[in-house]
């Protein structure tokens, strides 16, 4: 245990406080770093600790100012083990590894005082040791509360990996501190609800490309999916960006800056990672926008233009990220984007396409087309395990469940699609990145045309006529039976689904 990177504390069972319980008699508290670490730029130490100060503001009524200058309840120092630049510090340092940090109580003189092991590498990411990771726990100690000895808590005293977009806080964290301090106005210490990804009013408030996946924001959760990996990871929007409110209006990704801008209301931050960039948020006026815009609707960055695309009701703005200006004048949506009309909810760029998303549908926008090219659910990228082994058949326009709160709608839409009583395969829907011209498949890249073993579900014709559901991988297709009579039978119509090529 003593060989591990750890907290240079002794460990106690369970969460603790330190005897007598000198907790704040206050609620707002105030901390200085009196220096920095050469590790990390200046900027994102300010970042790490002022993160690691909101993760217990987040589940209490404290709150945390910088200074500075000046004297400060929580003074914040590296120091290393030759040259003990924590002045009269109890508990000196011993080299790397071992004891990287610690904390003292509240109270006087060094009472609330952090102190860093220069001696360490800190880093910003799950290499080396993290800061902020360190720091919170740190801060807990600063807070009054000693270790736990539930290696599932921030406070337990061994310094180990985590995953950042993870909320930090244990329960056996969470009940300790709020045992001190009270619970938060703003927390809800139930696990968020997960809403109906299925459900057919399922709407987003913004959605955005991130190093490779998709964000889905709704309220205060997002949704994490890489489009080729069947998994979603579901959040609340705190546990990675505890600074960011509930609801974020438009969000966008420059992958080439590795940066997320994220807006709400009148103002926008800029985001690296989990980390904020220091200056932010700003007011949206300085984008070029008239200082009565209250909102952005949604965004995107169009890479090949370096443009930043900003809708706002039934308009939009462009924006030239290379010389940073706005275009002089907005123009409707329907004119630079046919089939788009009115406003849009949220909007993403993969590939070479656009996704609009308008209340409960979305739109496949080719961008060099120029035209609509597939209308789409709004949970078109999340996943599900169909079971249809017990499902009756399904009539025409009809939703067939699948199971608990799953519904696939196998023919949902209001338009009609010619379906030739030809042998073959005919897309019906899919629940990844699929582009389904006629009746090729595009599935990550390879092309196939050929046919499909597995029958999971027959399904009825307006006519009788039976065809069956077939899936590859995540893709199902319709596969009309072949008539043994010679007179030929005219073509049967049945509305789109969620994955058809839109007739022009």
């Amino acid at each position: 245990l003593v060989q591990k990177r750890r907290c240079g504390f002794p460990d106690v069972a369970g969460f603790s406080t330190f005897s007598g319980e000198p907790k704040w008699a206050k609620q707002v508290l105030t901390y200085r770093l009196l220096n920095s670490t050469p590790d990390l730029h200046s900027a994102d130490v300010n970042a790490a600790v002022k993160k690691a100060f909101s993760v217990w503001s987040s589940v209490t009524p404290l709150k945390f100012i910088m200074k500075d200058r000046g004297g400060a309840d929580i003074m914040i120092s590296f120091c290393t083990e030759k040259h003990n630049s924590c002045h009269n510090d109890l508990l000196p340092f011993d080299g790397p590894g071992g004891s990287v940090a610690h904390a003292y109580a509240p109270g006087k003189d060094l009472g609330g005082d952090a102190h860093f092991d220069e001696d360490e590498t800190w880093t910003k990411s799950t290499e080396g040791t993290n800061l902020f990771y360190v720091a919170a726990h740190e801060f807990g100690h600063s807070l009054e509360l000693f270790h736990s000895k539930d290696p599932n808590a921030l406070m337990y005293p061994v310094y180990r990996k985590f995953d950042p977009s993870v909320f930090p806080l244990h329960q056996d964290d969470i009940k300790g501190i709020q045992y001190l301090y009270g619970l938060s106005t703003t927390y809800n210490d139930q696990k968020p609800a997960l809403p109906n990804t299925c459900s057919p009013d399922l709407t987003f408030d913004a959605v955005t490309t991130f190093r490779g996946e998709i964000m889905f924001f709704k309220d205060k959760h997002f949704w994490r999916k890489h489009p080729a990996v069947r998994e979603i990871d579901f959040h609340l929007v705190t546990s990675f960006w505890p600074w960011l409110p509930s609801g974020v209006d438009a969000a966008y990704e420059i992958p080439e800056k590795d940066e997320t801008h994220l807006f709400k209301g009148n103002e926008f931050l800029i985001a690296r990672g989990d980390t904020i960039l220091p200056g932010y948020p700003k007011k949206l006026y300085i984008l070029g926008f008239s200082k009565d815009v209250a909102k952005i609707d949604a965004a995107f960055y169009d890479r090949n233009k370096g443009k930043i695309y900003y809708f706002i009701g039934d308009r939009f703005w462009s924006y030239n990220q290379r010389n940073e200006s706005m275009d002089r004048r907005p123009r409707l949506i329907k004119d630079a984007f046919p089939g788009i009309n009115g406003k849009v909810d949220a909007v993403f760029q993969h590939e070479n396409f656009l996704y609009f998303f308008r209340r409960r549908k979305q739109f496949e926008f080719d961008f060099d087309k120029k035209r609509v090219t597939h209308l789409l659910k709004t949970n078109f990228w999340f996943p599900f395990t169909p079971d249809l082994s017990h499902a009756p058949p399904v009539g025409i326009g009809e939703p067939q469940t699948l199971g608990q709160g799953d519904t696939c709608h196998y023919v949902s839409m209001t338009q009609s699609l010619h379906l030739s009583q030809t042998e073959g395969s005919l897309p019906l829907f899919s629940t990844v990145n699929n582009n389904l011209p006629g009746t090729g498949i595009r599935h990550h890249g390879q092309h196939s045309t050929s046919g499909i073993k597995r029958v999971i579900q027959t399904l009825k014709y307006a006519d009788g006529q039976l065809a069956r559901c077939k899936v590859l991988e995540n893709v199902c297709f319709m596969h009309g039976k072949k008539k043994k009579e010679k007179k030929k039978r005219p073509g049967v119509q049945f509305p789109l689904s969620d994955r058809l090529p839109i007739n022009k």
